[in-house]
């Protein structure tokens, strides 16, 4: 079936990439891991700016790029069509990994090259 091939190839291709980051991963610190970062769990002022975090339940303690899944949300929406890119994707996508990367360059913790999430 065309579904059981996509989905084993969407696995074959994280297992690739986790591999590809062991070590970067290994490095990355702990931190406060929020289980649910979906758009629905922020409350946002009218200047854009994220002003809470709700929905704590069920948080724990991982690694950095634990929380990393959210991101997709930054840059594209499900519709009834499938999945669809915002206009800017390109423009906040850029913007936000190169603010991750500062941050975590800032902690000493790792270098931008090293980490791959192609």
């Amino acid at each position: 079936m065309i579904c059981e091939s996509g989905t084993r190839q969407l696995i074959n291709r994280c297992i690739a990439l986790i591999k590809r980051n062991a070590e970067v991963i290994d490095s990355l610190p702990f931190i406060l891991a929020h289980p649910d970062l979906m758009p629905f769990n922020y409350l946002v002022d009218t200047n854009g700016c994220i002003t809470a975090v709700l929905d704590w339940d069920g948080t724990t303690h991982e690694r950095l790029e634990y929380n990393l899944h959210f991101a997709q949300y930054l840059l594209g929406c499900m519709t009834c069509e499938g999945w669809q890119d915002y206009a800017d994707r390109e423009t906040v996508e850029a913007a936000f990994y190169s603010a991750f990367y500062k941050r975590v360059e800032a902690h000493g913790t790792v270098p931008s090259t090293e980490f791959s999430f192609a």
